[in-house]
Order: structure tokens, then C-alpha cells, then sequence
């Protein structure tokens, strides 16, 4: 799930390595060029400018000496924060999305194992296919002991879509969700 957003953190490394040193070869000789002086310094002033906490001080000595070096902060701002920093964005979004969705997919079987474990303990020897309410509310006492009779009945009807008075294996797999619903009176 890491190597995508390792592979743009190495592409965003790459280019502010590019700039840095191109800093360094354009504006190391500059008078009062403090942000390029050394490779570590262009390094961490682009880096810096990664984030524009240092915009534009750090085009300020370049710009004085000719107005063009601005086209060389301004491409690195263009396709360094704004494109390659929302790519990290959407790599990070969709390693993000994807974790997500695994995590639920494992959770849903694991949901699903439970319901068939649970339906072959609570069904008969002669009637392994279905389960009577009686079991049903067995379940529901130790599952959840705040349900009343009522409750448990209507959960109970809820499953049993087929009205066979006895639920499959594929209608008890919803009991997760038929646990969920609040059931009350209306007069």
C-alpha cells in the first residue's frame, strides 16, 4: 500500500534535487544570494519554497539582479506545489481509499464466516437448512441482551423474506443488520 506514495515522494525529491542544484549553478554567485550558497542550502531553500514559507524572499536577490529568474521559481512552483504536490494528494487519497475498502472487505467476511459458524451450531441434525425462531432467540439472548421478545420477533419476520416461518443460511447472514434497527410502537 506504501510504494505509490513512495514513488512520489521520490519524484517530488527528484525535482526539488533538480532545481536545487540548477539554483546553485545560476544563483551561487549572486551578491546577497544567502538561499544558494552551498548545494545543502539551494536544497533546503527549494524544499522551503516546496511549502512558499520563504516566497518570494528567496527570489528577491535573483529577481533584482534580472527579471527572467523568476521564470525559474515560477516553473518550479507550477510543477512542483501545484502538480506533482495534488498527484501526492490523489496517491495518497487513493492508498487511503483502497486500505479502506480492504479493511471492509475482510471485516464483511469476516461477518460472513461468523453467520455460517453460528447457523451450523444453532441448526438441528434433521433440519440443518433452516433455523427456527426458537433458536433465533436463543442467539439473541448472548448477541444482544437488549433486545425485548418483540424485538427479537420483528428481527426474526425482518430475515425471513421467504415467510417459511424458518430462516436459510443466506437470510440469517443479514442478522447483522436486522440487529441494527430500532423498532418502535406507533399508535
Amino acid at each position: 500500500s506504501m510504494p505509490p506514495i513512495f514513488d512520489m515522494l521520490g519524484l517530488i525529491f527528484f525535482f526539488v534535487s533538480i532545481y536545487a542544484i540548477l539554483g546553485y549553478y545560476l544563483f551561487s554567485q549572486m551578491p546577497n544570494s544567502a538561499y544558494f550558497d552551498t548545494l545543502f542550502d539551494s536544497f533546503v531553500s527549494m524544499f522551503v519554497l516546496l511549502t512558499t514559507a520563504n516566497f518570494p524572499d528567496v527570489m528577491m536577490p535573483a529577481y533584482a539582479v534580472s527579471k527572467w529568474y523568476c521564470l525559474f521559481f515560477i516553473s518550479y512552483l507550477c510543477i512542483c506545489l501545484y502538480i506533482l504536490m495534488n498527484l501526492m494528494l490523489a496517491v495518497v487519497y487513493e492508498t487511503f481509499t483502497n486500505i479502506e475498502r480492504e479493511k471492509f472487505r475482510k471485516l464483511l467476511l469476516h461477518k460472513r464466516q461468523a453467520c455460517h459458524h453460528a447457523f451450523c451450531l444453532l441448526t438441528t441434525k434433521q433440519n440443518p437448512m433452516k433455523m427456527r425462531f426458537r433458536q433465533f432467540e436463543g442467539l439473541m439472548r448472548y448477541f444482544a441482551p437488549n433486545k425485548s421478545i418483540r424485538d427479537v420477533l420483528l428481527m426474526f419476520k425482518q430475515l425471513n423474506m421467504s415467510n417459511s416461518g424458518a430462516l436459510t443460511l443466506d437470510e440469517f447472514c443479514n442478522v447483522y443488520d436486522a440487529v441494527a434497527i430500532n423498532w418502535e410502537v406507533q399508535y
